[in-house]
């Protein structure tokens, strides 16, 4: 706590104690937990003195007893633009401040234009492009899968040849990505979910979106007809409260397109075409961040960071060019970088190394939002600002081990998760079971445990890479801590009357009662 001091040198020069208790083992009861912090708390209070200043001898020999983690630091060197959790875990600041400022590190938007899913639509909303929503507009409308196909097939008949051209393979729900690749064989994997015999599922795995950039006069028939069942029939199924219920063209994203029109948009219907992306990122990871190859051009949605290029790029015979882009809609989406840099696979698979590693992990443990219910809100502004390597000034060697290193990671990934999305057979939505999320996200932790081995290696290579002096284990401790404390932290409930105290030194000098209770919302 940071007293407040009316003369501001007193204010400024006030010492605030930071003070980290590790994590109590889980196997103790919440009474022995309780009786625990207790004493750690008392013992601290037992420091303090008669003009409240810490005793840091009676502190330190505290600490020696309980093993917790403290440090002094004065009231005017708090940071007021950005997290304080890292000052409570020793380096992990200097360090974060230190890859900042690195020479052999460039921010992701030099190179990169992150965004919310890389559908136009999205891409210029997430840019401030166009103003709207950062959503596709209707699931109900936009998503296909085998099953619903053959239903418009027997409604329309020939539609699934005329539609074949405008379904893009996608991905649809973030949980589908369960490694650190995502390549044409996981997306016919998710494609295949609810064809799968004796399968007993609720929902059919929706793995296209349907792109329709074309003036809907030119649209064979049976496109029409599902256009205009989207004008008429097909309704939004998110909740009331959210706008959910109205017919899908009235959607707020679908609202938009119709009002901007061209050059962009044909009509609600068309989200523009689509910006493929060789990196993309799950937007809101709730455990350790993870980052991902696409190795086949895909269209995702919102929930999905995409890293737009503005270089050049390749992976295997895949080529990803700005200018390309841009020539196709006669105008300047991507802004591209000037020099003729280019990327190969190589390069891209040494920057996943590194935005995979624990020293990102902890950067953005430091910078990423505050999600309710704990996940890590990686967001386009802090994706921007998000350290790299600048492969193109490595040694060579260099980027080729962590490449290997990445293979590798990706490799290990794939044996420990058995390459299963069996059990992913549901629409992601609010009425998935609460049993059956628990469990994936038991799998996906455990794969992160059991996958530090491989990290420690990638995060050793880049500790020797920058020169920096720093435990990887420690490192590994304090982000994987931080990590706990958010999700733990998120998963607290304090109900409206609940006692607390708190002591304040007004109370103490007047001898009044502390405040006992916590004010109802």
């Amino acid at each position: 706590m940071a007293e407040k001091e009316h003369d501001k040198k007193a204010r400024n020069d006030n010492e605030i104690l930071l003070l980290r208790i590790p994590p109590i083992d889980g196997k103790l009861s919440d009474h022995e937990i309780e009786k625990r912090l207790d004493e750690i708390l008392k013992s601290i209070e037992n420091s303090l003195t008669s003009d409240y200043t810490f005793d840091k001898s009676v502190l330190e020999k505290s600490r020696s007893k309980h093993g917790f983690w403290y440090s002094f630091v004065r009231q005017s060197e708090m940071p007021r633009d950005e997290k304080w959790i890292s000052m409570f875990f020793g380096k992990v600041e200097d360090i974060v401040e230190e890859i900042e400022k690195h020479p052999l590190m460039i921010k992701a938007g030099e190179w990169f234009k992150p965004s919310y899913g890389n559908a136009l639509y999205l891409c210029l909303s997430s840019w401030g492009v166009v103003r709207g929503v950062r959503n596709l507009g209707s699931k109900e409308f936009f998503y296909f899968s085998r099953d619903k196909i053959e239903e418009w097939e027997n409604k329309e008949k020939g539609f699934r040849n005329v539609a074949k051209s405008f379904l893009v393979p996608a991905i649809t729900a973030s949980r589908y990505v369960k490694i650190f690749t995502f390549t044409r064989a996981d997306w016919e994997r998710i494609r295949d979910l609810a064809r799968k015999e004796k399968m007993v599922t609720r929902y059919p795995a929706n793995a296209w979106i349907l792109v329709l950039h074309e003036d809907r006069k030119n649209l064979p028939s049976q496109l029409q007809k599902y256009i205009e069942w989207g004008e008429t029939e097909c309704k939004t199924k998110i909740k009331g409260s959210r706008g959910g219920g109205r017919i899908c063209k009235d959607a707020e994203a679908c609202k938009t397109r119709e009002e901007i029109g061209m050059p962009f948009f044909y009509g609600w219907y068309d989200l523009g075409g689509y910006i493929p992306a060789p990196i993309m990122a799950i937007r809101q990871a709730r455990y350790h961040p993870q980052f991902f190859l696409v190795s086949m051009p895909l269209i995702t949605y919102d929930a999905i960071i995409a890293f737009i290029p503005r270089v050049r790029t390749k992976i295997g015979n895949q080529v990803y060019d700005p200018q390309e882009f841009n020539r196709s809609f006669n105008r300047t989406v991507i802004d591209e970088l000037k020099g003729n840099i280019k990327l190969d696979e190589t390069e891209l698979k040494a920057i996943l190394a590194y935005l995979n590693s624990t020293f990102n992990w902890l950067w953005l443990e430091q910078n990423a939002r505050y999600i309710a219910k704990g996940p890590l809100g990686l967001e386009v502004s802090i994706a921007r600002k998000m350290p790299v390597l600048n492969v193109k000034i490595l040694d060579r060697k260099h980027v080729e081990e962590l490449a290997r290193l990445f293979d590798e990671l990706e490799t290990r990934a794939r044996q420990i998760s058995g390459e299963s999305l069996e059990n992913d057979d549901t629409e992601e939505s609010a009425e998935i079971e609460e049993e059956e999320e628990q469990d994936d996200r038991k799998r996906k932790l455990e794969m992160f445990r059991k996958l530090r081995p491989v990290f420690k290696k990638i995060d050793d290579k880049i500790a020797e890479i920058l020169g920096i002096a720093a435990d990887t284990d420690e490192l590994w401790s304090y982000a994987w801590e931080m990590m706990e404390r958010r999700i733990k932290g998120a998963g607290r409930k304090v109900k409206p009357g609940v006692e607390v105290e708190i002591n304040t030194r007004e109370n103490k000098m007047r001898d009044e009662p502390p405040l006992t209770k916590w004010i109802d919302l």
